[in-house]
């Protein structure tokens, strides 16, 4: 059977490689940094679409510099962010992993859940679903390969949870695993240039501008600068001459967003003066918006 074949993807030998320390855990094609300040949260992400095979018709139209990587999931006793990275796209163009999600995302909205791991992984089990039924539909000739970063605030609480969809069904049966990680200031994720995390851990001087990560109190206004700087280095001279093709998959249109604990009641948001509305200067807030919003 032939192998399936998609926009985005995982680069490396080895699926989920790790590098210690933890924060440089996993190489990707997608340029992403997520970043917990104790705040709030930063994310930063690039807008390339590219494909990894032999040019086709299909690929002049799906190859983009504008797709947005970076997802808001608002709910009443919820505000969330999320990054998708890896397989998105598949080669016909009609089944998009972030559609689906979306979808999965409402269809969730009248449901209750006691914290954010019960919430992430009925939102991983609809879209696993979503994801069989176009296998079966013959949309799909094979399972994406696709990792998802949430972080947020769920119930006023601050969560960080990963998860990596697998290209086959592992023992339990399942096409996911869910992997929630401890939220304390300064934890941070990059993914883009294992030349540029290495360099950040050398201490490099050609990365001066990147150290300040390494501070546990970093402000949520430092991690937002940080998490923009870092994908912006990845598309730089420098890493593109010291890593010609580890960083040809990242560019485009970079945009950056943040997450803050919100007012979970109706009456304190109105008194604040949002008229009911969260404002915004809580939860979800694009500080740097993609070029084509998911929700105009």
């Amino acid at each position: 059977m032939q192998q399936a074949k998609w926009f985005g993807g995982l680069c490396g030998a080895k699926y989920g490689a790790e590098i210690v320390p933890a924060w440089v855990e996993y190489l990707k094609m997608t340029a992403t940094a997520t970043i917990y300040a104790s705040s709030g949260f930063a994310m930063a992400a690039d807008g390339r679409q590219s494909w990894g095979y032999s040019p086709t018709f299909r690929s002049r139209e799906g190859e983009s510099e504008t797709v947005q990587k970076i997802f808001e999931i608002t709910r009443k006793d919820a505000a969330l962010a999320y990054c998708i990275r890896g397989e998105t796209v598949n080669e016909g163009m009609s089944w998009d992993i972030a559609a689906e999600l979306q979808n999965s995302v409402a269809s969730l909205s009248p449901r209750r859940f006691a914290d954010s791991a019960r919430f992430i992984g009925a939102l991983c089990l609809d879209l696993e679903g979503r994801i069989e039924h176009a296998r079966q539909r013959g949309q799909l000739d094979g399972y994406p390969t696709t990792e998802l970063c949430f972080v947020g605030y769920f119930r006023s609480a601050p969560c960080w949870i990963d998860v990596q969809f697998l290209s086959y069904r592992n023992q339990s049966g399942s096409l996911h695993r869910v992997m929630p990680r401890d939220c304390h200031p300064g934890r941070n994720y990059m993914s883009g240039s294992p030349v540029l995390n290495q360099m950040i851990l050398d201490d490099d001087p050609r990365t001066a501008h990147l150290l300040g990560l390494k501070n546990s109190d970093i402000s949520l206004d430092a991690a937002t600068d940080f998490a923009r700087n870092y994908i912006e280095t990845c598309c730089s001279p420098l890493i593109r001459e010291v890593e010609p093709d580890g960083c040809k998959t990242v560019g485009g249109h970079i945009h950056v967003a943040t997450v803050t604990p919100y007012e979970s009641s109706w009456i304190t948001r109105y008194i604040a003066g949002s008229g009911g509305k969260r404002s915004g200067n809580t939860g979800f807030h694009w500080v740097t918006q993609p070029t084509i919003p998911a929700q105009p």
